[in-house]
């Protein structure tokens, strides 16, 4: 386990309020890209969505992994392997869109990555993480 981060007790709720209001950014813009597949735009959308999700990703799960470390979150291992699992496969596309471009199987299949993730991360790992950290520092 990690050594305790420098978070402030007072901190924690605020932090966690940001993280949600990061995972309904990802969400607005996942449900953009979705709605936008058939329009010529898309490839912009596209690749905004890659820089977005890839680089913000990857600083917005090291915040949440040192919210669950500092909060001793009983689940934070499980947690955080979904993430590096979730990265991983973004860097897959991520190589394939530097390699390829941006091709309408790419884009297929990020979409369908992502919306696998939001269908199955949120209820299963965040939505658990904010019933911890609710009980643990009365927050609503």
């Amino acid at each position: 386990m990690n050594s305790k981060s420098n978070l402030c007790p007072t901190e924690i709720p605020t932090l966690w309020k940001d993280l949600k209001t990061f995972h309904d950014q990802v969400r607005a813009k996942y449900h953009t890209l979705q709605k936008d597949a058939p329009k010529k735009n898309r490839n912009e959308h596209l690749a905004e969505f890659v820089r977005f999700v890839y680089l913000d990703m990857i600083r917005h799960f090291q915040l949440e992994e040192e919210l669950m470390n500092h909060t001793d979150y009983p689940s934070q291992e499980n947690h955080r392997q979904e993430h590096h699992r979730f990265l991983n496969l973004l860097a897959d596309i991520q190589t394939q869109l530097e390699t390829h471009g941006v091709k309408q199987e790419v884009g297929t299949g990020l979409v369908a990555l992502v919306g696998e993730w939001l269908s199955i991360h949120e209820p299963h790992y965040d939505e658990p993480l904010d019933e911890f950290l609710t009980s643990q520092y009365a927050m609503k």
